[in-house]
């Protein structure tokens, strides 16, 4: 699916009567599901390339600027706030092409137009000079993550992190509740930037015990 005929595809899985589904003919209800589900395939990793192509327009002529914070009723000085007031219904979605965009400003469009969400993080990880070769770049189109990660270390000795167990003996499904929450509140929608901001939490909530406990035991 690309850009020119994103909302064709959109016309084609939504015109039709789903909630009916069941009472037309069987062929013509398979026929139906399969051209829906099939147009619909693929359409997240669509509207992720088309925000960061509109986002790059937006960050180049810094047109934030030109929308007024209607909270403060002066124009937009934080893009990210910008973000989230023109995307209310799917901030989340809109923040993270917002730093991938950021992130590899150095990439021309035409190459992450063709590179999925998830090659966009493992290339954010690597230097300019790397993730430009032409080499990277195809192998950032045609592998999965995990092949991107090998070709990295095999061909170019890059030595990715690997996953960062924060805790070991950490109870899983409180430590999950948690990074949810962070999401929610906080737009953190990496594991790294929930860990961040469980730990500045926790800092901020007890510093000052901590320092008046330090200066008890000095």
């Amino acid at each position: 699916m690309n850009f020119e005929n994103l909302f064709d595809q959109l016309s084609l899985a939504t015109q039709y009567d789903w909630l009916n589904l069941s009472d037309r003919p069987l062929d013509e209800a398979l026929i139906a599901l399969q051209q829906g589900l099939q147009a619909v395939d693929g359409i997240e990793e669509t509207a992720l390339h088309l925000r960061m192509r509109i986002f790059r327009a937006v960050r180049k002529g810094k047109l934030w600027e030109k929308f007024i914070d209607p909270e403060v009723g002066e124009p937009f000085v934080d893009p990210r706030r910008w973000v989230k007031w023109i995307c209310p219904k799917s901030t989340s979605y809109a923040l993270k092409a917002w730093d991938r965009e950021e992130a590899l400003q150095d990439i021309p469009m035409t190459h992450l137009a063709h590179i999925s969400g998830a090659n966009i993080d493992v290339l954010k990880e690597v230097s300019t000079s790397v993730r430009k070769k032409p080499a990277v770049l195809k192998a950032a189109r045609e592998m999965t993550a995990d092949g991107l990660r090998a070709h990295l270390t095999a061909k170019e000795g890059q030595h990715l992190a690997g996953k960062m167990v924060l805790v070991e003996d950490l109870d899983e499904k409180e430590f999950n509740v948690a990074c949810e929450m962070a999401r929610v509140c906080e737009d953190c929608q990496t594991r790294a930037q929930q860990r961040k901001a469980l730990a500045v939490g926790y800092i901020q909530e007890h510093a000052v015990e901590y320092e008046h406990r330090v200066r008890e035991t000095a």
